[in-house]
Parts: C-alpha cells; sequence; structure tokens
C-alpha cells in the first residue's frame, strides 16, 4: 500500500508535522508490521533536500517533531527514528531503492516534488511500503493512486473516498491542510483500534509555560489554543515548575504594564471588530476576530498575573470600524507595533521570565501578523 498526504501550501508543512508523525505511527498497522507484544521501533525514511542553495531545515523541524511524538508516546509501545536520505543533488530513485532496501524502514516522507514522487510511489507500492509527499500537487499522482486503501489527499473528492465510514473528525471534507492531516491521521488510527482493539496512541496532559493553560492530547499542539505560544513553550503537565518573575526592575515592570495596556486595547478593538463581522453575516471575519480577541485576552491576563494586579472590575471597551477591510487593516498596524515594543522589551529584559514572555509575544504577534497579511491579499486581489 502506499500513503500520499498532498500539502498543497507547502508553507504549512511545519505546522502540520506533528500530526503527520502522529499519522505515520499509526499507519504501521497497515503493513501488518507490528508485533503485538512489546515495544515497537517506526523507523521513517526522509527523502526531502537537507543541504543546497535553499535548504529549508527539514532535519532540525523534523527531530524536533519526533521528539515530541516520542515524548508523548512514552507510556505506549511505540516509538519513531528517522532516517535521513539527503536528495539534493542525488537521484532520488536510487535512494528510494535504499530505504525500500532496508526491512526495518516502513516508512518514507518525501519526496518533495510530483515529479518525484509519480518515479517512486510505484516502488514503494511493490514493496508494501508507505510513502508520504509533504509538497506533492500533481493530479495525475492522485489520480494514480487514489485508489489504494491508505490514501488521504486535501482535495474534497479523496478525502469523501478515503475510508467511508471512519472519518470521524469534524467537516470531513477539508478546509485546511491542517484539517486535512487531522482528518486523516483519524481515519488511520480508527481503522487501527477497530483492528486491534486498542489505539498505539494515548493522550496526555500538557502545559503551556506562557499563559499556564492545559490541553489535553496525544502530542502537543503545534500552538497554545489559548495564547498561541508556539509549540517550544509547551510541555508535559508533570514537568511543569510554575515559572515565576522575580523582583522586577523599573525597565522590566515598565514594560509589562505597557504591554498589558497593549493587550486590553487589542482585546477591546477584536471584540468590536468581531460584533461588527458578525452584524455583517461575515462568519470568517467574524471567527477571526473573536479568536483574536480571546489570544490577547489571555496575553493580558498573562501580565496582569506578572505584575501582581487585580482582576479588573469592568472589561476595557475600544471603537473599531465598520467595514472588514478597515479592521484587518487596523489590526495590522497594531500588531506590528505590538511586535516592535515586544521585540524591544525582550532584548532589554533582566528577568528570565520576563523574556522569555516576550519572546513569546514576538512569536505570536508575527503569526497575527502574517494572518492579516493573508486576509488583505485575499480581499485586495
Amino acid at each position: 500500500m502506499s500513503i500520499i498526504v498532498n500539502m498543497k501550501k507547502s508553507l504549512r508543512v511545519l505546522l502540520t508535522a506533528a500530526l503527520l508523525a502522529g499519522l505515520v505511527l499509526s499507519a504501521v498497522s497497515c503493513v501488518d508490521a507490528v508485533d503485538a507484544g512489546g515495544p515497537y521501533t517506526a523507523k521513517i525514511g526522509i527523502l526531502l533536500p537537507l543541504t543546497g542553495d535553499r535548504p529549508l531545515d527539514w532535519e532540525r523541524i523534523l527531530d524536533w517533531e519526533a521528539s515530541a511524538v516520542n515524548q508523548g508516546l512514552r507510556d505506549s509501545r511505540f516509538r519513531i527514528q528517522l532516517v535521513y536520505k539527503d536528495t539534493f543533488g542525488v537521484d532520488v530513485a536510487d535512494l528510494a531503492k535504499e530505504l525500500i532496501a532496508d526491512d526495518s524502514i516502513d516508512i518514507a516522507l518525501g519526496p518533495m516534488t510530483s515529479r518525484e514522487a509519480m518515479r517512486i510511489a510505484p516502488q514503494f507500492e511493490k514493496a508494501g511500503k508507505l510513502l508520504i509527499s509533504p509538497c506533492a500537487t500533481s493530479d495525475d499522482l492522485f489520480r494514480a493512486f487514489a485508489g489504494q486503501r491508505c490514501f488521504a489527499g486535501t482535495r474534497p473528492v479523496i478525502a469523501a473516498t478515503l475510508m467511508p465510514g471512519e472519518c470521524r473528525c469534524p467537516g470531513c471534507l477539508p478546509r485546511s491542510c491542517l484539517l486535512e492531516c487531522t482528518c486523516a491521521f483519524h481515519s488511520i488510527d480508527s481503522l487501527y483500534t477497530t483492528r486491534s482493539g486498542r489505539s498505539g496512541m494515548k493522550v496526555r496532559v500538557w502545559r503551556c509555560r506562557i499563559c499556564g493553560d492545559p490541553y489535553i492530547g496525544v502530542v502537543p499542539p503545534t500552538n497554545c489554543p489559548f495564547c498561541g505560544a508556539h509549540a517550544e513553550y509547551i510541555i508535559l503537565a508533570s514537568e511543569w515548575d510554575d515559572p515565576r518573575v522575580g523582583s522586577l526592575n523599573d525597565t522590566d515592570r515598565g514594560n509589562l504594564e505597557k504591554a498589558l495596556s497593549i493587550e486590553n486595547s487589542n482585546t477591546a478593538f477584536y471584540r468590536c471588530a468581531a460584533a461588527k463581522a458578525d452584524e455583517a453575516g461575515d462568519f470568517e471575519g467574524f471567527a477571526t476576530f473573536k479568536a483574536l480577541s480571546k489570544v490577547e485576552a489571555e496575553h493580558a491576563t498573562t501580565i496582569r498575573k506578572m505584575l501582581g494586579l487585580p482582576r479588573p472590575d469592568a472589561e476595557p471597551s475600544e471603537d473599531c470600524h465598520d467595514a472588514y477591510i478597515d479592521n484587518v487593516k487596523e489590526s495590522l498596524k497594531r500588531e506590528q507595533a505590538a511586535t516592535k515594543f515586544y521585540a524591544g522589551s525582550a532584548e532589554v529584559a533582566a528577568d528570565a521570565r520576563v523574556r522569555e514572555v516576550f519572546g513569546a509575544l514576538v512569536l505570536i504577534e508575527s503569526d497575527h501578523i502574517q494572518l492579516d497579511k493573508d486576509h488583505l491579499a485575499k480581499l485586495e486581489s
């Protein structure tokens, strides 16, 4: 069998790497290679360009994701081990033969292009091994392999015929690459559970170092669902050490106070913008601004606690525009200003906890900037 997961928007590959790793782990059952007894290491071949003039830092990212998945599976019988094959300047077919000849490797992640995938997929098919291409987009590729039982694609027609009755995630027809990977993961994992009577994945409790909120899942989320902090700030709840600020100097305290004012203002603005979008019947605009308001409110709460301030009696209010596009433009200005201030605050922070929080906020607000730019590009096209 061959499995090809298409990631149409390659920029989202890094965001979904953890889900892909989890998908691969569950997919081992499709090749009947799991010993029902003791621990099993799923060796995954990596067929991607690791060097060259345009490296994408695959090795560092995938190593981190594999480590995160293995941490989440610490009490289970599964482990992931990555075997790298650099495809830069080399015939990918030769590297594919090496992976196929290795009996300890059942799965390969790669290659980068549809043409390369079309060349080597039949070899994996014949060997009964799994192939996951994170970037292939060719229609011919999907038509060639759509009949395979363990196949997942981002196109609705393929997703609908993936595994009839097996996909249990909300909205089986994917609206994004992230939802598609989630859909494929649940499909294959539910198939494994049905066949074996138990799942190889166990949920665990995770906690965000920035906002402190807990999350239950098999692997840590790519972003904290509450404050938006990146995955490097998500740890097992059992490893929580209750990070606290020390004695704040005047600079750190002043920067935190200004940050609190920024977050309160942005929270109120996004609430206003969400209400305007709701009144206009703009479902996407409402969802976007509501989500942003919740994230900014979480930031305000985190900063308030760092300053040792009580909860305010009333929520702040802020004006916004009537038109969605004007609110997106306003959001972009606010996020850019916040990011610049937080970056400067992180550089001069004397307290380690203050420096950590400001550094995390820079990453989060940068995500919001990219979100605004994407929305503006769509609205102005």
